[in-house]
């Protein structure tokens, strides 16, 4: 008996130490964190703009929290969501907001918060309708700051909203009329819910039968202005700090202020803060479409969207992660450009290299054509390839290599060796039909492969346009390189025959032959020669390979050249008989 009267002790000791040594370890466990909706009851009228703050209260130090709101749409409309005020210094999501709720997730840093009334955010809404409007607030992380994140959310609670006829008494005052309801705007932030990036700020405002108005300009979404009057009904504002701003006014009638008009102004002169850009090359430095990652912060107003600046072209919307375009290969230069919600730019630049594939084969092409005549190029490359062809650097031709595949035989490449494709080419021919002036001018050729690897360009090619030409033996050459060779040798046709002559002079004497031909048959052979030279003139020029003028002139030319040669010969010939 005494012995369990020892070990009854000795637990009721071990139950006591856990209590005061173990507990206390575990004490950010049991504590408990809440949002709460401040006031948790309002009471407007129709058309009245009204504010609430969503509050954390905690007896621990905490570090983050997420959490949304609810309400009646029905009744209030929702108008903007301000982190203003907000303990919180960074953002994980939004805060954003809807017709019909507003969502947010954000954090501070070391030490933390902790208090009974920390500020979350603000949310505005402009009553539209009569009834009461509830507000709910629910949470699902409130995590304390103790090194390792310890989600001590509890509770939550929200609020009421009434919203009465114009004329009912509510929490501002007694409204007579609608008509007292004061009218602002601002030529300079018209739209309460945009940022900008003006700090001067221009607002005018009107009520009628008003016998003056009060007002003031601060930082409270809810505040109410003093009874110092004027008449003024325009007032210019010089904003001294970023961040959210509210204009209140109220008119004086001969029955009393009216409502108080809350109007908002959002005010962020600074860029975002400075970013990297995270560029991904996936599959080496071949892949023409490189990946882009970034981040910018703008703890004002937030980012509202990135633009994309590649080598200096034009702007183009881009979200983090986005695939760029393909690029050409060569070194690159990318800039991204941040803007916030009130138009502020940040550029964080970037470069990349893209290295481009083996250029294709060029095994021929056409390096004299005449005017209206296609120019055709030869070559290999893998079937899967896309054949690009360009003029300077403007791209006049794209195809798939395999829709113009032609075997090793059809390349007619009038004996000149070729080694033949490997089984993973294939042989392709092209041709371009491009209205070109007469002239000089240089090709390009690249391929771009399956994987859309572009290659490098391949040797500059270089093709003469003329304005007449003639085609011998599978080739093109211009009409006047024919013209000035049968030139040359009706030339030397000439030496000869004058040649000739000399010789006959000098045989006739003696009776001698020439070539074994006696001199008297010299004349009826250069007679012959004459016929000859003019029908082998014709024969030479093909007709229908040049124009028809161009064949005339240059015929009549030839003959005439050649009639002169004979006359002279005879002439000679008669002088000596």
């Amino acid at each position: 008996m005494k012995f369990r009267k020892i070990i009854l002790s000795c637990l009721v000791i071990s139950l006591f130490l856990a209590t005061f040594v173990i507990l206390p370890e575990n004490k950010a466990q049991a504590a408990g964190a809440s949002f709460f909706l401040s006031p948790s009851s309002n009471q407007v009228t129709v058309g009245a703009t009204v504010s609430a703050k969503i509050m954390v209260s905690t007896d621990t130090a905490i570090n983050a929290g997420e959490g949304s709101v609810s309400f009646s749409s029905d009744i209030l409309d929702y108008q903007s969501v301000s982190t203003s005020g907000s303990i919180f210094s960074f953002w994980t999501s939004g805060p954003t907001g809807s017709a019909t709720g507003v969502s947010f997730g954000g954090g501070l840093s070391n030490p933390g918060y902790s208090g009974s009334g920390g500020t979350i955010l603000t949310i505005t809404w402009k009553a539209k309708s009569e009834g009461t409007a509830t507000i709910s607030v629910s949470g699902s992380k409130i995590l304390a700051n103790d090194g390792s994140g310890t989600n001590i959310y509890s509770s939550s609670s929200g609020g009421e909203i009434t919203v009465g006829p114009v004329g009912s008494s509510t929490s501002t005052g007694t409204v007579k009329a609608s008509s007292q309801v004061t009218t602002v705007n601002s030529s300079s932030h018209p739209d309460q819910n945009a940022w900008y990036s003006q700090k001067k700020v221009e607002l005018g405002w009107s009520a009628k039968s008003a016998q003056g108005y009060s007002f003031g300009l601060n930082q409270s979404a809810t505040a109410t202005p003093d009874s110092a009057l004027t008449t003024s009904t325009s007032k210019s504002y010089d904003i001294t700090s970023d961040g959210v701003w509210y204009f209140h006014i109220r008119a004086k009638f001969s029955s009393g202020f009216g409502p108080v008009t809350h109007f908002k102004i959002q005010v962020d002169t600074a860029p975002p803060d400075p970013f990297n850009i995270n560029i991904n090359q996936e599959g080496g430095i071949t892949n023409p479409s490189p990946s882009l990652t970034f981040e910018a912060k703008d703890v004002t107003s937030g980012i509202d969207h990135y633009e994309a600046i590649i080598d200096g072209g034009a702007a183009v919307r881009i979200v983090s992660g986005d695939k760029l375009p393909k690029q050409k290969p060569g070194d690159h230069k990318v800039v991204i450009r941040a803007f916030d919600k009130a138009g502020n730019g940040r550029d964080s630049e970037g470069s990349y290299h893209i290295q481009g594939i083996s250029a294709p084969d060029i095994i021929s092409y056409d390096k004299i054509v005449g005017l209206l005549q296609g120019i055709t190029f030869t070559g290999s490359c893998q079937p899967e390839d896309t054949i690009v062809i360009y003029l300077g650097n403007d791209e006049v031709a794209r195809f798939k290599a395999s829709d113009y595949q032609i075997s090793e035989k059809d390349l007619g490449l009038n004996g000149f060796k070729v080694f033949a494709a490997s089984s993973d080419k294939i042989y392709w021919r092209y041709t371009l039909n491009k209205q070109l002036m007469p002239g000089t001018y240089f090709f390009k050729i690249s391929r771009i492969d399956k994987n859309g690897a572009e290659s490098e360009p391949s040797e500059i090619i270089k093709v003469s346009v003329v304005a007449s030409t003639i085609r011998l033996a599978g080739h093109t050459y211009p009409t006047i390189w024919l013209i000035l060779l049968l030139l040359a040798v009706i030339a030397g046709l000439c030496v000869v025959i004058v040649v000739l002559i000399k010789k006959i002079k000098k045989l006739r004497a003696t009776g001698g032959k020439l070539f074994g031909i006696p001199i008297g048959r010299t004349k009826k052979i250069i007679d012959e020669t004459e016929e000859k030279i003019k029908i082998d003139i014709d024969k030479t020029i093909p007709e229908y390979e040049i124009s028809a003028g161009t064949v005339r002139d240059v015929k009549k030319r030839l003959k005439h050249e050649v009639e002169e040669a004979i006359e002279q010969s005879k002439e000679e010939l008669s002088n000596d008989k």
